[in-house]
């Protein structure tokens, strides 16, 4: 109940990069365990399931790039006009 208390927060707050991160860490899991449970069972079908968890983590690190990028030039934007208006 608490983990649902705190996405809700996280949700709230605008940290919707923390929120993404727990989405596709825990979908990277999940998926990966159930490729791990059919792989016991078939083998070819469960190293089929395998590139679920790996797009979902190459994904989530696409993401946090271009997040990064994104968030570093706004802050580069608004440091430049704080200047600007410090200078006059």
């Amino acid at each position: 109940m608490d983990l649902i208390k705190y996405f809700t927060n996280l949700y709230k707050e605008n940290r919707q990069i923390s929120l993404l991160t727990w989405v596709y860490g825990s979908v990277a899991i999940v998926s990966l365990i159930i490729a791990g449970l059919f792989a016991l069972i078939n083998q070819s079908l469960g190293h089929i399931l395998l590139f679920i968890p790996g797009i979902c983590v190459l994904v989530l690190v696409l993401n946090l790039v271009i997040w990064s990028l994104i968030r570093s030039t706004i802050e580069a934007l608004e440091d430049s006009k704080k200047r600007k208006k410090n200078s006059k």
